[in-house]
């Protein structure tokens, strides 16, 4: 059985790139909650973790479509 590489604008990169859009999403849906809500430290904290777990979350879904271009590039 032959396996095909990931390529830019393929399945894999667009799961990808669903993965980075999604995470931004929450993390403008956070920023809006705190700029709303005026939270207090607690709250405050736990959205800001929720954050940066999103924020991780968009790095790796960008870094693994820096992969595939860099492969496709190596390729050439």
């Amino acid at each position: 059985m032959m396996t095909h590489k990931p390529i830019p604008g393929g399945y894999v990169d667009n799961q990808h790139l669903a993965r980075a859009m999604a995470a931004n999403h929450k993390m403008r849906r956070i920023v809006g909650l705190i700029l709303s809500e005026r939270p207090g430290v607690e709250r405050m904290a736990i959205l800001l973790a929720q954050m940066a777990y999103e924020l991780g979350e968009q790095a790796n879904a960008l870094q693994e479509m820096d992969k595939i271009r860099k492969s496709r590039k190596e390729e050439s």
